[in-house]
C-alpha cells in the first residue's frame, strides 16, 4: 500500500499494512507523516516495474499519530490513521487485506 499526501500531491509514502479496524489502520513506512495530515490511501502495484489497474479507489484518512521506530536497518515509522468516511473505508480495508497477505484485522 502507499499513501499520497493531500496537501503535497507529489509526495508518496510507501508502506506495509500492519492492521486495520472499522475506524482506521496502522501501517509502517520509511517516511514520517505528521498528526493531522490528510492522506489518500492506495493499494500498491504487484511489485517494482509491474503495472496493473488499481482495483480499489483511494481511501481518505487523517494521520492520528506517528512513532519513530528507526533502528540499525534504517528509518522506519509506525503510523496510525483514522478513516474520514468509516463506512466506506471499512470495506476498502477488508479488500486491502485480501490483496496484501500478512495484514491482520484487529
Amino acid at each position: 500500500m502507499y499513501a499520497r499526501h493531500q496537501e503535497h500531491p507529489y509526495c508518496f509514502y510507501g508502506g506495509f499494512l500492519g492492521n486495520t479496524s472499522s475506524g482506521g489502520l496502522y501501517f509502517e513506512s520509511r517516511y514520517p507523516l505528521g498528526p493531522g495530515d490528510s492522506i489518500a490511501l492506495h493499494e500498491a502495484p504487484d511489485g517494482p516495474g509491474k503495472e496493473r489497474d488499481f482495483l480499489l479507489a483511494p481511501c481518505a484518512a487523517e494521520v492520528c499519530w506517528c512513532q519513530d521506530l528507526s533502528g540499525p536497518a534504517g528509518p522506519r515509522y509506525g503510523i496510525g490513521v483514522r478513516f474520514q468516511e468509516p463506512a466506506a473505508a471499512a470495506d476498502w480495508a477488508a479488500q486491502i487485506l485480501d490483496l496484501a497477505p500478512g495484514g491482520q484485522k484487529s
